[in-house]
């Protein structure tokens, strides 16, 4: 994956568990000066992955224990809400004073993307220099490029993944819907599965959308069962 895939996935991934979109964007800016957003990547020092775990036995150790495949996206992205849910690799840098403590669980909630990349960098990464002003202007990047696009989990408590019920009689079928574009589905059994996936990754299922009828009345009611969840 590009840079951009990489950052989408993590985007919508740390959203659906929560977080505001200015404390993602800190992260995304953070992740760009780290790792360029190699999921698989090695420092000098012994660094390691997205976020340059140093060692890197602590996100390779965590994974395996998981059963998880530690260069993935999406095991590192679990790992970070690990480490957030339990306040973990999160301490207060002395080297910025003007930073007064909050919690890992607090920078979650920020809504300054400035603030958020770098409390990031002070009480997460923290560099032996921790003023690093083209952190801030990356995380304005990265916030700009996805502030406005559906994420395909959850954006703003609305659940933007939908098993979608269309046609009628013989034609009746299911399909999903993305967060951007609806698929069909050659068979109801790939409904299941994609709805398990969902699950496994959310700890909710998706909901099930009856738009039966003609094309520009689903498209009507899909809109209005989307806005229904703000």
């Amino acid at each position: 994956m590009g840079q951009r895939e990489v950052a989408k996935e993590i985007w919508d991934f740390l959203l659906s568990r929560g977080w505001t979109k200015e404390s993602v964007a800190g992260i995304l800016g953070n992740i760009q000066s780290e790792s360029s957003f190699n999921p698989d990547i090695w420092s000098n020092d012994g660094g390691y992955g997205l976020v340059q775990w140093t060692p890197g036995s602590k996100l390779i150790n965590w994974c395996n224990e998981k059963g998880m495949n530690y260069k993935t996206v999406n095991a590192q992205c679990q790992r970070i809400q690990y480490e957030m849910e339990n306040g973990i690799q999160w301490f207060s840098n002395p080297q910025r004073p003007d930073l007064s403590y909050i919690s890992f669980k607090d920078f979650t909630k920020l809504t300054d993307i400035k603030k958020a990349a770098e409390y990031f960098i002070a009480y997460y990464e923290h560099p032996a220099n921790p003023n690093q002003p083209a952190r801030a202007t990356q995380a304005q990047y990265w916030y700009d490029q996805f502030k406005n696009q559906a994420n395909t989990t959850s954006q703003g408590g609305i659940e933007m993944q939908a098993l979608i019920t269309v046609g009628q009689g013989n034609k009746k079928g299911v399909s999903w819907f993305d967060g951007q574009k609806r698929h069909n589905l050659p068979h109801t059994d790939c409904a299941t599965i994609l709805n398990e996936i969902y699950h496994k990754n959310t700890g909710k299922y998706m909901p099930n959308i009856d738009l039966s009828g003609d094309k520009e009345a689903w498209l009507v009611r899909l809109d209005q069962a989307i806005n229904a969840g703000s």
